[in-house]
């Protein structure tokens, strides 16, 4: 059995903090990368051995997407070095990887083994390690999909364990355009609203009072000719 699926890894390092590292080339050409990152944030424990964590995300840019995932201590070896210490933030504490794969669609009845994520999981240890060097804002690095070949007979299935959905009811900030009105200053700042409808005001009192002035006699000149014998 083989299945298409596209590598995915959030996590920190020294200097930055928890991001998306690397996204399926889908995802970054349409500019959510974010999205994993948030679908993930609140698993914060380590995934038990032999197991990873489902979920799908529902009304994305990109339609219904479903991650697989585990959650694990980094080591020296996640960065080239052959050390199982742990990798550590500078003050002290243990830095986590959210990696796995991303599916096309939803399939809560996916098969995969420990070799599936593993498979994987080489695909992002260059990527991390040059992400483990950097000290300012870095681009994610867009993945090109995996041919796993799923063998169930070797006995060594992972067990699924599934979560709620994620779903988007409304745009996140990383996905309005910039070009948007909802970015506009006058938009994001309400002391501009109340300072533009003063000079508003200050500017066009007259005429308002003009126009309010002629509709007035206008209507009491039409009630008028109504009560005339």
């Amino acid at each position: 059995m083989n299945i298409n699926a596209w590598p995915f890894l959030v996590s920190c390092n020294q200097h930055l903090d928890y991001r998306t590292v690397a996204a399926p080339n889908f995802i970054c050409e349409a500019k959510i990368s974010g999205l994993l990152k948030a679908a993930t944030a609140d698993q914060e424990a380590l995934t038990e051995q032999g197991s990873a964590i489902y979920r799908e995300i529902h009304n994305s840019k990109v339609g219904d997407i479903t991650l697989v995932f585990r959650v694990v201590k980094g080591t020296n070896k996640d960065i080239g070095i052959e050390s199982n210490d742990i990798l550590k933030d500078k003050v002290g504490r243990v830095i986590y990887l959210i990696e796995g794969i991303v599916l096309r669609e939803p399939n809560s009845d996916i098969v995969l083994t420990e070799e599936s994520l593993e498979k994987a999981h080489k695909r992002l240890v260059s990527v991390y390690s040059n992400f483990w060097k950097r000290t300012s804002d870095v681009t994610v690095v867009p993945q090109e999909y995996l041919d796993l070949e799923i063998d169930i007979s070797e006995g060594n299935r992972l067990k699924i364990k599934p979560i709620k959905p994620y779903i988007i009811k409304s745009k996140s900030p990383s996905e309005i355009p910039k070009d948007s009105p909802l970015e506009s200053p006058i938009i994001k700042k309400p002391e501009n609203i109340i300072n533009l409808m003063k000079l508003y005001f200050r500017n066009y009192s007259g005429g308002i009072f003009v126009v309010v002035l002629l509709m007035g006699l206008m209507g009491f000149a039409f009630f008028f000719r109504q009560v005339q014998p």
